[in-house]
């Protein structure tokens, strides 16, 4: 009698041990987190190529702001938000700039380059971003100015 209760007791049912489950539920999380990680900077990282699209319909809008103005820009002095600057370029292109955009900082200026031509710098920063600081000028186009406004690479600059 005791030899069979024994044996019943040693023997091994089929299915997981409470150690394999939590194991395994431990690598499904592991690998969740990494996943959000990637996914949250992806976000991060499409925000700031569509606000790297934007700039580039601005410095469209901007050449043809220019050829239809006699060469000026819009004045940095009376058009330093992007609602009035918007406003002025589309009044005058028809270039559809979006109405609003989704930057944590934008900032416009006008003046001249090396030569004494007329010239304008614009650089904003996408509003959840990844931290990258966009500029555009009629010179250089868009540039990615890197985190916090320094450039990755070395002589790369707005202006």
């Amino acid at each position: 009698m005791v030899q069979i209760l024994s044996t019943r007791l040693h023997r091994r049912r089929p299915g997981f041990t409470l150690i394999e489950l939590v194991v395994a539920m431990a690598v499904v999380l592991i690998l969740g987190a990494i996943a959000y990680a990637t996914y949250i900077g992806q976000i991060a990282a499409a925000r700031t190529a569509t606000l790297d699209q934007y700039m580039q319909q601005v410095a469209t809008a901007m050449t043809v702001y220019q050829t239809q103005k006699a060469g000026n820009f819009p004045d940095a002095t009376t058009d330093n938000t992007y609602a009035l600057f918007v406003s002025d370029v589309n009044t005058v292109t028809n270039a559809n700039l979006p109405a609003s955009l989704n930057t944590a900082s934008w900032a416009y200026a006008t003046g001249t380059d090396a030569n004494g031509n007329p010239a304008f710098t614009i650089t904003a920063t996408a509003t959840g971003g990844n931290g990258h600081v966009l500029c555009v000028d009629a010179a250089h186009g868009t540039v990615d100015l890197g985190v916090s406004g320094t450039p990755a690479s070395s002589g790369v600059s707005c202006q």
